[in-house]
């Protein structure tokens, strides 16, 4: 994950603006900034595979390391994510985690036993994987005493300002305001025809839950061939990948009046949901070659992914009074769009000894590059579709990942231990400080190899923080714009079992 990551959240921005599209600019990069997790072996090694070759799930960063295999053969890699985090809001420290199985890599290679028709080119080896790119599992709990404002107070903004009938209070601001005035967090009073607050001043215990599950994946068919020359190899291949996102935000927030501060009001929570899910494509052009016995370069580029995603997102609002309760839901909000996806540039080197091996591999990407593309969208959203591709396009820059990865050999057993070092994604004019912004990526691993079977356990750590805002008013004094800081580490244990037949 990011490092530092600065942003109000999709449900935030769905909930909490006049906004027509749910989408933000923090989405597209948390989607853009993938990791390849692939094999215990791949992730033992940070990521390196592409650069050595051999190795089934390196084809969604180098398909040419296709060309190393020379049996066909099978490999599943089952996991274990254990995620913690704490917030720290208002000064109240609390924690959440959450515990996941899943499956990182599915990997399935067809050698043909057959000599060569091709003269010094081998025959084209074929190759299927299925890959985790964004383990996207988070949970957060926030809470503290907010003595200045509440999401209400953010509600009221919106009506006041927008809102001049009846009809505008209720139905302009389906997902957010007007569900606050349907519950009479908002009320008209038909005295002097103003609209009023039930919650004073804040004054209210803020509780927020934010959960997230899914993930990023990608389907990759790959085709790879060998040039033998009378000193060296080269490997050339290709892979057509197909990304598909399933991802589901839900939040709840909660605020209680535990100091009986304001008239018959006891607490409303707020849920919200929103799920996002399409698939994608994008293609991979890899080379690697072994300039000598112990030396071997790689290079590979993959093109923009793009993704073809829908939207579905609601909301509802429970109100408690001292004298009754209140309940209102939002209509079902749906939204089909195209999300563009940054290209990558990958370079690596490796050597290989009877020992052990070493290898290094630099990526290159721009988080800039992403891009929106609303169908069938009408002009208020088409100048907000532009507004955010230009708030992408000057928020991100290019980003460098440089992977290093090494690995012991003392048959039948391998050790291994790797790093991924990225670099911040973030324009110096909107992070001005860039020192401290980078990411790191811990592992390491075990392998045991015995004839046609193999056997790969692999460990991986990252931290990271985030920064979330619940919500911005407008006339609302600085110091009293709360925002919780997140911090979060995840654990991920792998296991990859492969036969070779």
């Amino acid at each position: 994950m990011i490092k530092q990551l600065v942003s109000i959240f999709t449900l935030g921005l769905l909930i909490n603006t006049t906004n027509l599209i749910a989408q933000s600019d923090v989405d597209a990069l948390r989607l853009g900034m993938q990791y390849s997790n692939g094999s215990a072996r791949n992730m033992g090694l940070g990521n390196t595979m592409g650069s050595i070759g051999g190795e089934l799930s390196s084809i969604h960063t180098n398909p040419a390391a296709l060309g190393r295999i020379t049996s066909s053969e099978v490999s599943l890699t089952p996991v274990v994510s254990i995620f913690n985090s704490n917030s720290n809001y208002i000064g109240k420290i609390t924690e959440d985690s959450k515990l996941k199985f899943g499956v990182y890599n599915f990997s399935a290679a067809m050698v043909s036993k057959y000599v060569s028709n091709y003269g010094k080119w081998s025959t084209p080896k074929v190759g299927f994987s299925f890959n985790n790119l964004a383990n996207l599992n988070q949970n957060f709990y926030i809470s503290g005493f907010n003595q200045h404002n509440s999401l209400v107070d953010k509600y009221f903004e919106l009506l006041d300002e927008h809102a001049s009938t009846t009809n505008d209070l209720e139905n302009m601001f389906p997902f957010n305001a007007s569900l606050a005035y349907n519950t009479d967090l908002v009320y008209f009073d038909t005295t002097d025809h103003r609209i009023y607050s039930a919650i004073n001043n804040g004054n209210v215990q803020q509780d927020i839950v934010i959960q997230r599950k899914g993930n990023l994946n990608e389907m990759a068919i790959a085709v790879a061939s060998t040039y033998s020359g009378e000193k060296r190899k080269i490997h050339i291949g290709a892979t057509i990948g197909v990304p598909t996102l399933n991802f589901t935000e839900s939040t709840i927030h909660k605020e209680t009046d535990t100091p009986d501060s304001s008239y018959n009001f006891n607490f409303f929570k707020q849920n919200s949901s929103f799920r996002v899910s399409g698939l994608g494509v994008n293609l991979k052009l890899g080379l690697l070659a072994e300039l000598s016995k112990n030396v071997r370069l790689s290079f590979a580029f993959q093109t923009p992914s793009v993704l073809f995603l829908n939207d579905a997102f609601n909301s509802k609002i429970n109100a408690d009074y001292v004298t009754y309760t209140a309940e209102a839901e939002s209509p079902e909000g749906l939204m089909k769009y195209n999300l563009r996806l940054p290209w990558k540039l990958n370079t690596g080197m490796s050597y290989i000894s009877k020992i052990g091996l070493i290898a290094a591999e630099y990526e290159l990407s721009d988080a800039g590059a992403s891009k929106y593309n609303y169908k069938n969208a009408d002009a208020d959203i088409k100048e907000e579709q532009r507004a955010l591709n230009q708030t992408i396009k000057n928020k991100y820059k290019l980003y460098h990942t440089l992977k290093l990865g090494l690995e012991a050999k003392i048959d039948p057993i391998r050790l291994r231990g790797g790093v991924q070092i990225q670099s911040s994604p973030f324009d110096k004019n909107f992070v001005a400080d860039q020192s401290g912004q980078l990411n790191f990526i811990y592992s390491a691993g075990v392998g045991y190899r015995k004839n046609k079977f193999a056997i790969d356990l692999a460990y991986q750590f990252t931290k990271g923080k985030e920064s979330y805002t619940p919500y911005v008013l407008q006339n609302e004094a600085p110091q009293f714009q709360y925002t919780s800081e997140n911090n979060f580490k995840r654990s991920v244990i792998a296991l990859t079992l492969g036969y070779k037949f």
